[in-house]
C-alpha cells in the first residue's frame, strides 16, 4: 500500500505534531529545573550593597534568566515599594526594622561623612565625632527616618 500526495503530507504534519507534543510533554516534565524571572532591589548608596553583589553574581551566573533589577532611593521610598510589592526585596538603613518584614543583619557598617568649608575648625580634624557636633548646625536633604537615626547618633541638635 502507498500513500497519496495529500497521505504524505498528512502524515508528516502528523509526526510534526507528535514532536512536537513530547518535545511539550518533557519541557513541562523539567519545569521546576527551569528557574527563570525578574527581581527587583531596593537600595540606596551603601557599601553593603557589595556583599549583595557578591551573594548575586554565582546566582546570575548559574540561572541566566533571572534578571536583577536594582532602584536606588532613600529608606522611607525602599520601604513604601516594599508594602506595594513594587520591590522584592529592600536593603534598608535602620536601626529598628519594620516589624511586619522579614529582615536580615548584614554585617556592615557604612562611614557617614560631613561637607565643610575648609576654613571651619572641624574641617583641620581628622575625624569627626558626635559630641564636636553638638554645637553645630546640621543640614540634611534625608528623608525622616535617617534624620532620626542622625539624632539618635549625634543627638539633637535644636
Amino acid at each position: 500500500m502507498e500513500l497519496t500526495e495529500a497521505g504524505l503530507f498528512l502524515k508528516a504534519r502528523a509526526e510534526e505534531m507528535t514532536a512536537i507534543e513530547a518535545k511539550t510533554l518533557n519541557q513541562f516534565a523539567h519545569l521546576e529545573d527551569f528557574i527563570a524571572g525578574d527581581v527587583y532591589f531596593g537600595c540606596g548608596e551603601t557599601e553593603a550593597m557589595r556583599l549583595v553583589m557578591q551573594a548575586l553574581t554565582p546566582l546570575g551566573r548559574a540561572y541566566s534568566q533571572i534578571h536583577f533589577h536594582f532602584i536606588s532611593g532613600n529608606a522611607e521610598q525602599i520601604f513604601d515599594a516594599l508594602q506595594k510589592g513594587v520591590l522584592d526585596f529592600g536593603l534598608l538603613c535602620m536601626q529598628m526594622p519594620p516589624a511586619d518584614f522579614v529582615y536580615r543583619q548584614i554585617p556592615f557598617d557604612d562611614t557617614w561623612g560631613a561637607y565643610l568649608r575648609k576654613d571651619h575648625l572641624l574641617a583641620r580634624k581628622p575625624a569627626i565625632a558626635p559630641q564636636d557636633l553638638y554645637e553645630e548646625q546640621v543640614f540634611s536633604r534625608a528623608a525622616a527616618i535617617v534624620r532620626a537615626r542622625l539624632e539618635e547618633v549625634f543627638g539633637s541638635h535644636d
